[in-house]
């Protein structure tokens, strides 16, 4: 029976995070993207902003997740996951961030030798150079035996890595084979402020003697006590009258002040959860209301915890939308790309730098994968106006985001003076001409080009000019 269990769950592939995006510092356009190629090579590259400069490739190996540390100033490695199904050797590696060669490697132990999944924490603060998380599988007739750890490790200057203290948390118990592959689905770790890294999963249990069996949505905390080596653990959503229950764990980021984890229900249902992660319980859980085939597309969240925010991003319809998180959802999402072929689960991300978030994603048949820059502003609301001076001159928009009229009040223009208004789209072509705006107050846009048609959805640019002077100002137009 143990033969027969372990051929059924390499028959499929084994799902993990494809596609992973690091940035190497906060204000800088230099990015680390890990992702399995057609042939299954694990794959790392480095961008400069959405071109990609360089490219190493670990055969016949699967990744499991990257992150980036700096082990002093202006010195930095860039730390990679990868494992292999089965018996196979899993190594973590430290890299060199220009050479993309290999600095040191350690081998990870398993305890048991079926199936293992890794996550790296994207965003270690002063407390650690890097943050292991992971579990194994170890299978015995019905029965799987689970392996829960985490793993603190150094990495000195010259690259080389110190393993710390190993924190975990141990059961046997019956387990439902899912759709023969991993059981588990493994989201985070997420930190913020001064809480302890925090990762969840879902677990699907099989019945016993009658009983029915039931999944559950699971939360990990690695928050050491002084005298124990357990992670603390806590169930936030327990399903147990009768299969099939079934919710599933989509993506989980994090802001200044809490965790977000994205899930789904049996009903079909899009719920989020926020956590307060000094502490393994959740605070509460609300539907997402606003996309009801989210449920079904590939997505991921920001996971940056010096963010104010952060930005949902997910593939559905040939389009990759996102949608801000602050205190609350935007009432609008933003399209990143359309005309997309296909992507699939795991194969997008996205990460956050000063000024935005950069979205990377793996389009089925392509050999690499494609990132776009989203400007903070462009999905955050900007709230209700937008106001540029320059001189004496200004424009104010209102209302902002507009849906269908955009009033634009003109300011310190003399009654002698010819201004232009003119307007133009997020690909910086004009689309639209104002002329003769020679007096003061307002001028309405009916949101339409020259030729009368209607713009779509997206960023669009405001320039007021008169004389030497000019004034500018941008609004969201949506539909």
């Amino acid at each position: 029976m143990k033969t027969l269990l372990v051929i059924m769950l390499f028959a499929s592939p084994v799902v993990v995070a494809d596609v992973e995006i690091v940035p190497c510092g906060n204000g800088t356009d230099l990015f680390f993207v890990s992702w399995i190629s057609a042939a299954g090579d694990a794959c790392l590259a480095r961008y400069e902003g959405s071109t990609i400069s360089d490219q190493t490739v670990f055969s016949d190996r699967m990744m499991a997740s990257v992150s980036v540390c700096d082990s002093e100033p202006d010195s930095y490695h860039v730390l990679f996951v990868i494992s292999e199904d089965g018996w196979g050797d899993d190594s973590l590696y430290s890299i060199h961030p220009i050479s993309l060669t290999v600095q040191d490697v350690v081998a990870i132990e398993r305890l048991y030798h079926d199936m293992a999944q890794y996550k790296l924490l994207k965003y270690p603060d002063e407390r650690w150079d890097g943050f292991l998380t992971g579990f194994y599988y170890g299978y015995c007739s019905s029965c799987v035996n689970i392996y829960w750890f985490t793993n603190e490790f150094d990495v000195d200057v010259d690259g080389s890595i110190s393993m710390g203290t190993l924190l975990f948390e141990e059961e046997t118990t019956p387990l439902v084979i899912k759709d023969d592959t991993l059981i588990n689905w493994l989201v985070g770790p997420v930190v913020c402020q001064n809480g302890w890294p925090v990762f969840a999963t879902e677990m699907h249990y099989a019945g016993y003697q009658g009983w029915p069996g039931y999944t559950l949505l699971k939360s990990l905390v690695h928050n050491p006590p002084s005298d124990s080596l357990n992670l603390l653990s806590d169930v936030f959503y327990y399903a147990s009258d009768t299969l099939p229950y079934d919710p599933c764990v989509m993506a989980f980021g994090s802001c200044s002040e809490k965790g977000l984890l994205l899930w789904a229900d049996e009903w079909g249902d899009v719920l989020y959860s926020d956590f307060d992660c000094i502490d393994p319980v959740y605070l509460s859980t609300q539907i997402y209301k606003w996309d009801c085939s989210l449920k079904y597309s590939p997505c991921a969240m920001s996971g940056n915890p010096a963010d104010d925010g952060l930005l949902l991003v997910w593939y559905n319809s040939c389009e990759i939308r996102c949608r801000h998180y602050h205190d609350g959802w935007n009432e609008f999402d933003r399209i990143v790309q359309t005309g997309l072929v296909g992507v699939i689960e795991g194969n997008i991300d996205v990460c956050s730098v000063e000024d935005g978030y950069w979205v990377a994603w793996l389009e089925g048949g392509a050999s690499e994968p494609e990132l776009v820059f989203v400007p903070r502003d462009t999905v955050t609301g900007i709230g209700s106006q937008e106001e540029s001076d320059i001189d004496n001159l200004s424009i104010v928009l209102s209302p902002n985001p507009c849906y269908n009229c955009l009033s634009i009040s003109l300011n310190g223009i003399s009654a002698e003076s010819r201004a232009d208004l003119m307007i133009y789209n997020a690909a910086g072509r004009l689309i639209r001409t104002i002329a003769h705006a020679n007096s003061n107050g307002p001028v309405l846009w009916d949101c339409c080009d020259s030729d009368g048609d209607y713009c779509g959805q997206g960023m669009y640019f405001i320039r007021l000019t008169t004389g030497e002077q000019m004034a500018s100002g941008k609004v969201i137009l949506l539909r």
